[in-house]
Protein backbone atom coordinates (compact mmCIF):
# COMPACT_ATOMS: atom_id res chain seq x y z
CA UNK A 1 0.00 0.00 0.00
CA UNK A 2 1.40 3.41 -0.95
CA UNK A 3 1.01 6.19 1.58
CA UNK A 4 -0.03 9.64 0.53
CA UNK A 5 2.39 12.54 1.03
CA UNK A 6 1.87 14.72 4.06
CA UNK A 7 0.91 18.28 3.15
CA UNK A 8 3.27 21.20 3.52
CA UNK A 9 2.52 23.08 6.74
CA UNK A 10 2.48 26.83 7.29
CA UNK A 11 0.94 27.56 10.68
CA UNK A 12 0.62 31.07 12.07
CA UNK A 13 0.33 31.77 15.77
CA UNK A 14 0.25 35.04 17.69
CA UNK A 15 4.06 35.07 18.09
CA UNK A 16 5.47 32.21 16.02
CA UNK A 17 5.35 30.67 12.57
CA UNK A 18 5.61 26.89 12.21
CA UNK A 19 6.31 25.50 8.76
CA UNK A 20 7.68 22.50 6.93
CA UNK A 21 11.46 22.48 6.54
CA UNK A 22 13.01 23.13 3.14
CA UNK A 23 16.52 22.96 1.67
CA UNK A 24 16.79 26.71 2.21
CA UNK A 25 16.89 26.03 5.99
CA UNK A 26 20.32 24.38 5.77
CA UNK A 27 22.39 27.31 7.04
CA UNK A 28 19.93 28.04 9.86
CA UNK A 29 19.82 24.36 10.86
CA UNK A 30 23.60 24.22 11.19
CA UNK A 31 23.66 27.50 13.18
CA UNK A 32 20.77 26.41 15.44
CA UNK A 33 22.22 23.00 16.30
CA UNK A 34 25.79 24.32 16.67
CA UNK A 35 24.79 27.16 19.00
CA UNK A 36 22.57 24.85 21.06
CA UNK A 37 24.73 21.72 21.14
CA UNK A 38 25.40 21.91 24.91
CA UNK A 39 21.77 22.87 25.61
CA UNK A 40 20.38 19.88 23.68
CA UNK A 41 23.12 17.62 25.03
CA UNK A 42 21.30 17.43 28.36
CA UNK A 43 18.51 15.42 26.71
CA UNK A 44 20.09 13.95 23.59
CA UNK A 45 23.45 12.64 22.48
CA UNK A 46 24.84 14.44 19.43
CA UNK A 47 27.75 13.33 17.33
CA UNK A 48 29.85 16.31 16.14
CA UNK A 49 29.24 15.20 12.53
CA UNK A 50 25.60 16.31 12.93
CA UNK A 51 26.84 19.90 13.05
CA UNK A 52 28.16 19.84 9.46
CA UNK A 53 26.52 21.11 6.29
CA UNK A 54 26.82 17.69 4.66
CA UNK A 55 25.07 15.85 7.49
CA UNK A 56 22.27 18.43 7.78
CA UNK A 57 21.79 18.45 3.98
CA UNK A 58 21.34 14.67 4.05
CA UNK A 59 19.00 14.99 7.03
CA UNK A 60 16.82 17.55 5.25
CA UNK A 61 16.63 15.29 2.17
CA UNK A 62 15.69 12.31 4.35
CA UNK A 63 12.98 14.32 6.11
CA UNK A 64 11.52 15.41 2.77
CA UNK A 65 11.45 11.75 1.70
CA UNK A 66 9.57 10.92 4.92
CA UNK A 67 7.05 13.68 4.16
CA UNK A 68 6.55 12.49 0.59
CA UNK A 69 5.98 8.92 1.76
CA UNK A 70 3.59 9.98 4.53
CA UNK A 71 5.74 8.78 7.43
CA UNK A 72 6.57 12.09 9.09
CA UNK A 73 7.47 15.72 8.70
CA UNK A 74 9.97 18.09 10.30
CA UNK A 75 8.76 21.56 11.13
CA UNK A 76 10.72 24.68 12.00
CA UNK A 77 9.53 27.39 14.35
CA UNK A 78 10.46 31.03 13.82
CA UNK A 79 9.39 34.30 15.43
CA UNK A 80 6.68 36.01 13.36
CA UNK A 81 8.75 39.20 13.44
CA UNK A 82 11.87 37.36 12.22
CA UNK A 83 10.69 34.51 9.96
CA UNK A 84 14.17 33.66 8.68
CA UNK A 85 15.49 32.87 12.21
CA UNK A 86 15.04 29.26 13.32
CA UNK A 87 14.33 29.16 17.08
CA UNK A 88 12.76 25.72 17.42
CA UNK A 89 12.07 22.41 15.76
CA UNK A 90 9.07 20.09 15.92
CA UNK A 91 9.17 16.57 14.54
CA UNK A 92 6.03 14.65 13.59
CA UNK A 93 7.17 11.03 13.37
CA UNK A 94 5.76 7.54 12.91
CA UNK A 95 2.55 8.70 11.23
CA UNK A 96 0.20 5.73 10.97
CA UNK A 97 -3.25 5.59 9.43
CA UNK A 98 -5.87 2.93 10.20
CA UNK A 99 -6.37 1.50 12.70
CA UNK A 100 -4.18 3.71 14.94
CA UNK A 101 -4.55 7.12 13.24
CA UNK A 102 -1.65 8.42 15.29
CA UNK A 103 1.85 9.83 15.39
CA UNK A 104 4.64 10.78 17.77
CA UNK A 105 5.82 14.34 18.32
CA UNK A 106 9.16 15.69 19.49
CA UNK A 107 10.44 19.22 19.87
CA UNK A 108 13.32 21.46 20.91
CA UNK A 109 13.90 25.17 21.34
CA UNK A 110 16.89 27.50 21.25
CA UNK A 111 18.16 28.06 24.81
CA UNK A 112 17.74 31.85 24.42
CA UNK A 113 13.99 31.47 23.75
CA UNK A 114 13.24 28.92 26.45
CA UNK A 115 10.70 29.86 29.13
CA UNK A 116 8.80 32.41 27.03
CA UNK A 117 5.83 30.20 26.06
CA UNK A 118 6.92 29.99 22.42
CA UNK A 119 7.43 26.21 22.40
CA UNK A 120 3.95 25.78 23.87
CA UNK A 121 2.51 27.94 21.09
CA UNK A 122 4.42 26.04 18.40
CA UNK A 123 3.60 22.55 19.67
CA UNK A 124 -0.04 23.51 20.15
CA UNK A 125 -0.20 24.66 16.50
CA UNK A 126 1.46 21.43 15.36
CA UNK A 127 -0.92 19.24 17.39
CA UNK A 128 -3.95 21.08 16.03
CA UNK A 129 -2.57 20.56 12.49
CA UNK A 130 -2.10 16.83 13.17
CA UNK A 131 -5.72 16.57 14.27
CA UNK A 132 -7.40 18.96 11.81
CA UNK A 133 -5.31 18.48 8.66
CA UNK A 134 -3.80 15.02 9.00
CA UNK A 135 -6.97 13.60 10.56
CA UNK A 136 -5.16 11.87 13.41
CA UNK A 137 -6.76 10.61 16.61
CA UNK A 138 -3.73 10.19 18.89
CA UNK A 139 -0.41 12.00 19.40
CA UNK A 140 2.26 10.42 21.57
CA UNK A 141 5.06 12.40 23.21
CA UNK A 142 7.71 11.62 25.73
CA UNK A 143 10.60 13.08 27.63
CA UNK A 144 13.30 12.05 30.06
CA UNK A 145 11.93 11.98 33.60
CA UNK A 146 14.55 14.56 34.62
CA UNK A 147 13.37 16.98 31.90
CA UNK A 148 10.84 18.74 34.13
CA UNK A 149 10.35 21.69 31.77
CA UNK A 150 9.28 19.41 28.91
CA UNK A 151 7.05 17.36 31.22
CA UNK A 152 5.25 20.54 32.39
CA UNK A 153 4.79 21.67 28.77
CA UNK A 154 3.13 18.38 27.83
CA UNK A 155 0.77 18.56 30.81
CA UNK A 156 -0.18 22.17 30.00
CA UNK A 157 -1.01 21.08 26.45
CA UNK A 158 -3.35 18.38 27.76
CA UNK A 159 -1.12 15.33 27.28
CA UNK A 160 -1.86 12.58 29.80
CA UNK A 161 0.88 10.51 31.40
CA UNK A 162 0.60 6.86 30.41
CA UNK A 163 3.68 5.40 32.05
CA UNK A 164 7.41 5.37 32.57
CA UNK A 165 9.80 3.38 30.43
CA UNK A 166 12.75 2.40 32.58
CA UNK A 167 16.30 2.84 31.28
CA UNK A 168 14.90 3.93 27.91
CA UNK A 169 17.41 6.51 26.62
CA UNK A 170 21.21 6.34 26.70
CA UNK A 171 22.31 9.97 27.02
CA UNK A 172 25.99 10.76 27.47
CA UNK A 173 26.71 7.28 28.79
CA UNK A 174 23.88 7.24 31.35
CA UNK A 175 20.51 5.45 31.06
CA UNK A 176 17.50 7.70 31.60
CA UNK A 177 13.91 6.76 32.34
CA UNK A 178 11.35 8.15 29.90
CA UNK A 179 7.82 9.40 30.56
CA UNK A 180 5.25 8.43 27.91
CA UNK A 181 2.23 10.67 27.33
CA UNK A 182 -0.57 11.01 24.80
CA UNK A 183 -3.06 13.55 23.55
CA UNK A 184 -6.34 12.25 22.15
CA UNK A 185 -8.52 14.05 19.60
CA UNK A 186 -11.94 13.60 21.21
CA UNK A 187 -13.59 15.21 18.17
CA UNK A 188 -12.09 12.63 15.78
CA UNK A 189 -14.35 10.98 13.26
CA UNK A 190 -13.58 8.85 10.18
CA UNK A 191 -14.38 11.85 7.99
CA UNK A 192 -11.59 14.07 9.42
Amino acid sequence: MTSRPLPVARLVGPRVLVRTTTETDLEEYVRYFTENDAHFGKWDTHDPITLTDEWQRARLAHKEDERLTGRGVDLVMTPRAEPQRLIGTIQIRAVVRAPLFGCAIGYGIDARYEGKGLMREGVELACRWCFDVLGLHRIEAGCATKNERSARLLLRLGFVKEGVQRAYLLINGEWHDHVSTSLINDAWSPET
